[in-house]
């Protein structure tokens, strides 16, 4: 049998329910605050099963972990090439200004300057954007397919404990 007992009022920062083993079941079903329960015969296997199933999970959040690193890498990367490409396109327009001694030209090259530059502008936060979505979407994915598992094992391994328990006279489980 498993015990369950009610934490004393003094134990708070424990958990509020505590589960042992109890030789002695007849003192412990005595107290107001305790609960007998059958011991199926698969739950030292559940308890292990259990762990497994965390212990992939957490694998699981180190991989999605591990992918956000390296989205936000290429993110970086991507920004840096965008600025590098931005510096010299506007080192290159400075200069073409510069060199433009008409006015009304000046005028006009300032103008499709700036359209160009709205361009680019609009361009690359399609392009940051781009590469941002495929990074969260490849971490989405390894946490969603993760979710998806834990859920799969979790009902292989209560139907198994379900399956162990015994039955009662009418066919239903204790």
């Amino acid at each position: 049998m498993i015990i369950l007992r009610a934490a004393s009022p003094a134990a708070s920062d424990g958990p509020r329910l505590r589960a042992t083993e109890e030789p002695q079941m007849n003192k412990a079903l005595a107290t107001d605050h305790a609960v007998a329960l059958p011991t199926p015969a698969g739950a030292p296997e559940a308890g292990g099963a259990l762990a497994l199933i965390q212990m992939r999970n957490v694998e699981a959040l180190v991989a999605a972990q591990r992918a956000a690193l390296d989205g936000n890498r290429t993110l970086l990367e991507e920004i840096g090439e965008i600025a590098k490409e931005t510096a010299e396109k506007s080192l290159k327009a400075v200069q073409d200004l510069a060199a433009e001694t008409d006015p009304k030209a000046n005028v006009g090259k300032r103008f499709g300057l700036l359209k160009t530059a709205l361009q680019d502008g609009i361009g690359n936060a399609n392009r940051i954007a781009e590469v941002s979505a495929r990074a969260s979407a490849e971490t989405a994915t390894i946490l969603q397919n993760r979710a998806f598992a834990a859920l799969d094992e979790t009902r292989a391994m209560l139907e198994r404990l379900i399956d162990a328990l015994p039955t009662t006279s009418n066919g239903g489980r204790r």
